[in-house]
């Protein structure tokens, strides 16, 4: 009925833009919140050390997530990575997105470590195709994303990489 989580984002493996997100889902209805990090505060919540990153900053955010660090005592659990092709429609405010070679690490937890193994998550033919929109989804679009479906289903990356991890 409710979930909250929290991840790292990076792209294209990059150091200068790293980002805390907080995704909260009730019954269906979600949002998501995110702030920067500082290649020092990222390597506070990877070595677990939630006080000092609270210290060292005012960001709501951030503060929020140190709390429940602490009282849920979290720490990072797998890196999911994947290659993604986006496609915008302006009017109704849609995105599609391809994500495929979905893997998994299976020998760490930094995101910048250069030795981490990655296996796939997913079959050699597998894509996930995500359809996101605000206000309407236009019918054309719809219709575009409906035909040949192989398989629907909701289908979350992390899980998926969690499952195949544990």
């Amino acid at each position: 009925m409710k979930r909250k989580k929290y991840r790292i984002r990076i792209y294209n493996g990059g150091q200068k833009n790293i980002g805390l997100e907080k995704k909260v889902k009730h019954n269906q209805v979600g949002f998501k919140a995110s702030t920067k990090l500082t290649m020092e505060q990222y390597q506070l919540i990877i070595g677990g050390n939630y006080e000092a990153l609270k210290a060292s900053s005012e960001e709501e955010l951030i503060r929020e997530f140190c709390l429940d660090g602490i009282q849920r005592k979290l720490k990072p659990k797998v890196i999911v990575d994947y290659d993604r092709q986006t496609f915008v429609y302006h009017y109704g405010d849609v995105r599609v997105t391809f994500d495929h070679d979905v893997r998994h690490s299976t020998n760490g937890r930094d995101l910048f470590a250069d030795n981490t193994l990655y296996v796939p998550a997913l079959g050699p033919n597998q894509v996930v195709l995500e359809v996101k929109y605000t206000g309407f989804l236009p019918e054309h679009v719809k219709k575009l994303v409906q035909q040949n479906v192989a398989k629907r289903q909701s289908v979350s990356k992390y899980t998926l990489c969690r499952s195949k991890y544990y």
